[in-house]
């Protein structure tokens, strides 16, 4: 079959389909073996991260790194902003008038920091 295709001889449609049928089932395998590695590479790689926290664990260290990063926010709210040169109650204001204007509850909205603008003059 594969020796018809080569050597320039006419294929029929049976053996074109054929030829297309192990071909395509070769891919399929292929890539299932590789899907296969990389969910056994994420088992081996979560298995040794729980083997470490039991290690951890038992030496008594606790892992401070989560709680540092994770800070306990308001329910509903969006997260954090950054201030540069606003007063809070500024702050406050420019996000409610935003709010408003849009017509989007503030606890919808995501703030990500709010700047003074203005053309300041320097003294």
């Amino acid at each position: 079959m594969f020796l018809a295709a080569v050597e320039g001889t006419k294929v029929t449609i049976g053996e074109a389909f054929g030829l297309a049928g192990v071909s395509i089932a070769i891919i399929m395998a292929i890539l299932s073996l590789i899907m296969g590695l990389i969910y056994l590479m994420a088992f081996i790689l979560k298995q040794v991260d729980k083997f470490e926290a039991k290690q951890k664990a038992k030496k008594g260290v606790v892992a401070t790194e989560a709680t540092e990063t994770s800070k306990e926010f308001a329910s509903g709210s969006a997260g954090d902003v950054k201030l540069f040169d606003v007063p809070d109650r500024d702050a406050a204001m420019i996000m409610a008038i935003v709010a408003d204007k849009s017509g989007k509850p503030i606890n919808e909205i995501r703030f990500i920091s709010i700047k003074d603008v203005t053309n300041k003059k320097e003294e």
